[in-house]
């Protein structure tokens, strides 16, 4: 088993202890800051769970607004990675990742501090699709469900980071392939046309979202802020 503390939890931008209660801030991780780091266990194929319950009254809506229901890309340390939610089962007794990885390194409290915390899961329940599925508080395999919207102050999350592969290298062998570019606020898919040491041009843009890593010149042409990028792959 192996652990070890790394990401700070943000709200707004700025660095919080992970247990902070969540208040409709805009909730990040970002580089890791001692004495505010998050521990996590590594599962598999560098895949790592964290080990508490983090940003206490956040709702899933809120989660899954910032991407981090179904995964977002984003950088700590230098290093990518696509964070997550778990998928926790859509009812009771369906094989799920929360109950795997209890399977496999046990349900101890004192590893997992699941009492009295509950996190949400991906998915939606299936007896009530209009409520996501919580796992926690009364067990570590404790099973129910919520509106998305709701914001008890036990209900958090527990971020799953999954390292990416290197984001290919800005060169001329580049032009000319299609590029989905992840920045802090959004994603863009487009062709490179031509690139500097401060900005990529992309033309073809087929996938936009407004962010500050970006802007669109007119409607098939963008140009991309490179300290920006959080990551990118070749398409």
């Amino acid at each position: 088993m192996e652990i070890k503390e790394f990401g700070t939890l943000r709200l707004d931008g700025q660095p919080r202890p992970f247990l902070t209660q969540h208040n409709s801030e805009k909730i990040s991780l970002g580089d890791s800051i001692d004495g505010l780091s998050i521990p996590f266990l590594m599962w598999t194929d560098r895949l790592w769970v964290s080990t508490w319950t983090i940003c206490l009254g956040v709702s899933w809506n809120s989660l899954n607004e910032v991407g981090f229901i179904y995964g977002k890309p984003l950088k700590i340390d230098n290093t990518p990675y696509l964070c997550r939610s778990l998928r926790v089962g859509q009812s009771h007794k369906v094989e799920n990742e929360w109950d795997d990885i209890l399977n496999r390194f046990g349900d101890d409290d004192s590893l997992w501090h699941w009492k009295n915390m509950c996190f949400w899961g991906q998915e939606k329940a299936q007896s009530s699709p209009a409520q996501r599925v919580c796992r926690g508080y009364y067990s570590a395999r404790h099973w129910e469900c919520q509106y998305g919207s709701h914001t008890g102050r036990n209900y958090g999350f527990r971020p799953v980071l999954k390292e990416l592969p290197a984001s290919p290298k800005v060169s001329d062998e580049l032009i000319g392939n299609q590029l989905q570019i992840y920045g802090p606020n959004g994603n863009i898919c487009g062709v490179l046309q031509e690139y500097s040491d401060y900005d990529l041009v992309l033309n073809n843009v087929l996938l936009y979202s407004p962010g500050q890593s970006w802007n669109r010149v007119d409607s098939d042409v963008a140009v991309v802020d490179r300290d920006a990028i959080v990551w990118m792959k070749k398409e």
